[in-house]
Order: structure tokens, then sequence, then C-alpha cells
């Protein structure tokens, strides 16, 4: 009799933490696809600019955008992508002094998306391209690595990327924990969101809508 209420007090204690697990995960968010994460990071941080032009707008001999070229007329080739991308598109107000330069597909790709999030309103620090896709770095967002205990029962985070505000407070939660050095999605405020890099990130040809090579 004594061994089975001891079971079931230790059946309990275990659901009790599984469930404690998984309710204080709400910073943590789960895009099935694009679409999602994108609706995920328009509702952060807002830019505190106004857009120059919509995303479309491509840029014309008319357009006054600082082109970086050989002679002292801008050049009508300097205007188009190297790499088959079509037209440069408008730098929106507030960038400041963007200079297009002769950059890899990849990394043109990566500028092309950020300054199309940049034109839709969305306040974006920076950008980091890995496998493919595009991380945006805006306030609020880390994605992340997960790892589980010896248990399974919670998550901890391996690695992360965000921006270096972001970064720097995650920095300070993982030094408070000295136990342990690792942080929990439990120890994260819920201002910043959680999202596993596998199901983050932008493909930039889907949302160019440029042809894939």
């Amino acid at each position: 009799m004594h061994n089975t209420i001891t079971i079931i007090w230790v059946a309990c204690g275990l659901g009790l933490l599984i469930v404690f697990g998984m309710s204080c995960g709400s910073a943590v968010e789960e895009p099935k696809n694009q679409e999602e994460f994108l609706e995920i990071i328009r509702q952060c941080e807002p830019a505190q600019r106004k857009p120059k032009t919509s995303p479309s707008t491509q840029l014309t001999k008319d357009n006054q955008v600082q082109m970086e070229t050989s002679s002292e007329k801008t050049d009508e080739k300097a205007l188009v992508s190297p790499h088959g991308f079509g037209p440069y598109p408008v730098i929106p107000e507030g960038v400041g002094n963007f200079i297009w330069k002769q950059h890899s597909a990849n990394s043109e790709l990566m500028i092309r998306v950020k300054l199309k999030l940049i034109s839709e309103g969305i306040n974006v620090r920076g950008a980091t391209t890995m496998d493919g896709k595009v991380y945006p770095k805006i306030k609020g967002i880390v994605y992340v690595n997960w790892e589980r205990d010896f248990f399974g029962l919670r998550r901890y985070i391996s690695g992360y990327m965000c921006t270096g505000e972001d970064g720097a407070r995650l920095r300070a939660i993982r030094g408070k924990n000295s136990n342990r050095r690792k942080i929990r999605e439990s120890d994260v405020p819920h201002d910043i969101k959680l999202i596993d890099m596998d199901k983050a990130g932008i493909d930039p040809y889907e949302f160019l809508g440029l042809p894939k090579p």
C-alpha cells in the first residue's frame, strides 16, 4: 500500500513538472510556415521611419540614389543587379547613406529582404543569411537552438542569434543562473519571442518574388 501511494505521488510530481514546463513557454513562437513567421515579426517594434516608396518600386534614372560607379555619371548598368535579380530597389527613407556595391548574390538577396521589410515598416536592425534563408535581426526576436535535460522535461537554449541588445539581456539572465549556466525558456521575459531557428527565416526568392536558380 505504501509503495502504491509513493508511486502515485511520484507520477503526480512528474505530471506537474511537465505541465509547468509547458506552461512557462509562453514566450516561444512556433510558426508553421513563412507567412506565420512574417506575421510574428510584423507584430514587433515598428520602424521609426516612413517608407519612401512601396517595396515594389524600382530605381529609375530620376531616382537620386548613391551608386558606386567607375565614372562620375551613373551608368545604367549600375542600376541593375549583376546576379540577374533585376533593378535595385529604392532605398527607404531613414536608412542613411546606403551605397549599392558589388555584393555576392547571397549578400544582395539579404540586403533586398532587409530593405523590403524596412519599407513595410519593420524595424530591422540587421540580418544574417544561413542555409539559404535570411534571418532579420529585430528587437524582441531571438532565434534559438534547443537542447533538453536528461529527463527530456525541460528545454535549454543551446545557441541563439539576435540583436546586440537582446543578446546582452540573455547574457545577464545566464549570469544570474550561476548554478547551471543555462537558459531555460521559462527564464526569458515575455517581451522576448523565442523562435526555433529551423522554423524561422525567410526564403529570399519567395519573399522577393524572384525565380529560383
